[in-house]
């Protein structure tokens, strides 16, 4: 079994790891403290690790970019 962890830190972190967490795999799990997201992955293959887990950056990139879209034009 391949463990791998992967940590998420700033403004948005908490928002993008909720928006994203209705989709996490039973092979996934998450938590929060303070600015930080940790998220946990595993899985036999490392192919499978990997897909996984750019996935998820990809996904978490366009969630993050929507948090700054938001927040940038809440505070005009």
């Amino acid at each position: 079994m391949i463990h791998t962890k992967l940590t998420l830190s700033g403004e948005c972190a908490q928002i993008v790891q909720r928006s994203l967490e209705p989709d996490n795999l039973s092979s996934m799990c998450t938590s929060e403290n303070s600015k930080k997201v940790i998220v946990r992955f595993e899985a036999n293959r490392i192919g499978t690790v990997l897909s996984t887990i750019d996935d998820y950056l990809m996904n978490a990139k366009i969630a993050e970019d929507l948090c700054s879209i938001t927040k940038t034009k809440t505070k005009k």
